[in-house]
């Protein structure tokens, strides 16, 4: 059943995204919001598979194409008071991470968002009249210039976070936005990288889907990167815990210890 309603959904969207695929069409001409095309909101628990025809993956004009595509089908302008104002920041969450010296160039390609894949995007979502756009990492800023992405947000005027952070930076909250932690397992509040959770701003999560120690990396994985260093360390053992800087202790759970065992005490 789950693979005939998959083969449904994908067999549908496909025929309903199809007239936005017409470059130049009245639909795409900006207006004063955006949306999410209304047959993927219709169906919100969906998974949607997009057929792509990227003969190499390191074809990068072909990805380039497909990225804007994807853009295209998905992001629509709208009059509908629903909408997002195209005057909203988007918060561009690519999944950007794991480059590995000892793995040939290709391979490490497919361990994060494709660089001309995500740079399509943002040209699809510029067609449409937005002008703010925010990149947002937490993790291995070195990888950055290694697939381009630092050329790709300078092209298109991205914003670019600061991923390091000092302990004074904490105590002034610096360019960044304490959460408090409803029901605490480790931290009591954590901070994330500005404008995360400030108003009119939109969150597109670009989550890769890839293994990983934690066991996969998808969209809620992948929103961890905004969290600021270092309390985005949620995956290193118990020294993540109890090493961490002393500005750092007071947002630690007090009953910390119970929590955790409890939960591989439900393993056993």
């Amino acid at each position: 059943m789950t693979h005939n309603r998959r083969h449904f959904l994908a067999t549908a969207a496909a025929a309903a995204l199809t007239p936005y695929r017409l470059i130049g069409a009245p639909s795409r001409l900006p207006k004063a919001r955006f949306a999410v095309h209304p047959f993927v909101e219709a169906n919100p628990k969906a998974v949607f598979i997009k057929r792509t025809r990227v003969p190499h993956k390191m074809d990068e004009a072909t990805k380039l194409k497909e990225g804007i595509a994807f853009a295209r089908d998905v992001f629509v302008p709208t009059e509908d008071a629903a909408g997002i104002p195209i005057s909203h920041r988007v918060i561009l969450k690519p999944n950007f991470t794991s480059v590995r010296n000892n793995r040939p160039h290709e391979e490490n390609w497919g361990t994060g968002t494709d660089p001309q894949f995500y740079e399509g995007i943002i040209i699809g979502l510029k067609e449409i009249g937005l002008k703010q756009f925010y990149f947002l990492e937490a993790n291995n800023f070195h990888t950055w210039n290694y697939r381009g992405l630092a050329d790709i947000n300078d092209r298109h005027g991205v914003e670019v976070n600061e991923p390091e952070r000092r302990a004074r930076n904490f105590r002034d909250s610096y360019e960044m936005n304490w959460t408090k932690v409803p029901d605490p397992v480790v931290y009591t509040k954590i901070p994330h990288y500005a404008p995360v959770n400030e108003p009119d701003t939109w969150l597109l999560n670009i989550a890769k889907w890839k293994s990983h120690g934690m066991c996969m990396t998808l969209s809620t994985k992948n929103e961890q990167g905004l969290v600021v260093k270092p309390y985005v360390r949620f995956c290193p053992g118990w020294q993540g815990v109890t090493g961490v800087p002393d500005f750092m202790k007071e947002h630690i759970h007090p009953e910390v210890e119970r929590r955790v065992n409890s939960f591989f005490a439900r393993r056993i």
